[in-house]
């Protein structure tokens, strides 16, 4: 973690990659956030121009003398004192790897995404932490903007910064990557989890068949609220593969998904339970795993159910 007050500066001239010839230093006013892994600074506005993506050596003092760090320009903002930059740690994947990261194709499936005030064209492809939409919009690469993607009227909402745009064949169409912004907190939905709803085919929320039952309706309600504590469980043991404490877990949702109307839940948890029994495949675990987190995650009850059109 670098200290907040720690004297830092910027030396934009040593950095590989870095398109700036010569030391040119640049000292922050203020360190907003700072991190091993990312930084957010305010300046006056340096003499050289700063660029999306540009490599930079941060420096900064320790009690035991100076470190460094190799970070890279996410966003530029303008501010009052002059400049908010955000830098982040340097990816070190190649672009082979970053090639094979997982995608999914989303053509006839309707998800759609409104870009800032902007309705875009239907999401061509998603990955863990991005999509692709095609849009006649214009942004700038490390541009931040609020998006909501929308599948059958339900919106999820997140905030991305743009990681790259071009042109498509007729020049008025743009294709843009978005991903997740690493500055702006956590989203009120992750698109980690916009991509297993898609993989699993689990976008279409997951109601209970006792939502108007008079005598059932508080205990849904308050099993749907701590139903997205279980998911993040299931989501930590399966990071670890725990998986002794996730066929646990699965036993237990297996049993109290039924009894509170959501037989999905106990027949997703139950297939986990016995695949973790059976010391299925490590990668059929993970899979079933994950099926069963975006199931929880899935789970809605609606402020004023429509009671006459359901079962």
């Amino acid at each position: 973690m670098f200290p907040l007050s720690a004297g830092a500066f910027l030396d934009l001239g040593v950095a590989p990659g870095s398109a700036v010839s010569g030391l040119s230093y640049l000292h922050p006013t203020e360190v907003i956030e700072a991190s091993s892994s990312h930084m957010v600074v305010e300046c006056a506005r340096p003499q050289v121009e700063l660029s999306t993506g540009m490599a930079l050596k941060v420096l900064f003092e320790q009690a035991d003398g100076f470190r460094q760090q190799e970070m890279c320009v996410r966003t530029i903002t303008p501010c009052a004192r002059g400049l908010r930059v955000a830098l982040g740690t340097r990816s070190t994947a190649s672009p082979a790897e970053r090639r094979r990261s997982p995608r999914l194709a989303c053509e006839g499936i309707d998800l759609s995404a409104r870009l800032g005030q902007q309705l875009g064209g239907p999401v061509v492809d998603l990955g863990r932490n991005g999509f692709a939409v095609r849009t006649d919009a214009r942004y700038c690469v490390g541009e931040v903007l609020p998006v909501a993607l929308s599948h059958h009227g339900e919106d999820i909402a997140c905030t991305v910064i743009v990681r790259n745009v071009r042109e498509l064949d007729g020049g008025s169409t743009q294709y843009g990557v978005f991903c997740e912004d690493p500055f702006a907190g956590a989203p009120p939905r992750r698109l980690i989890d916009v991509y297993g709803a898609v993989k699993h085919g689990v976008l279409v929320p997951l109601r209970s068949s006792y939502e108007c039952d008079p005598e059932m309706m508080d205990l849904v309600r308050e099993f749907a609220t701590e139903i997205q504590g279980f998911a993040s469980e299931v989501e930590r043991l399966l990071s670890t593969k725990d998986w002794p404490h996730l066929q646990m877990l699965a036993h237990t949702l297996k049993g109290a998904g039924g009894g509170y109307g959501f037989d999905r839940i106990t027949e997703v948890a139950g297939s986990l339970e016995t695949a973790i029994a059976q010391a299925d495949d490590t990668q059929e675990l993970a899979n079933r795993a994950e099926r069963l987190c975006v199931t929880l995650r899935a789970v809605r009850v609606s402020a004023e159910p429509d009671c006459d059109t359901m079962p």
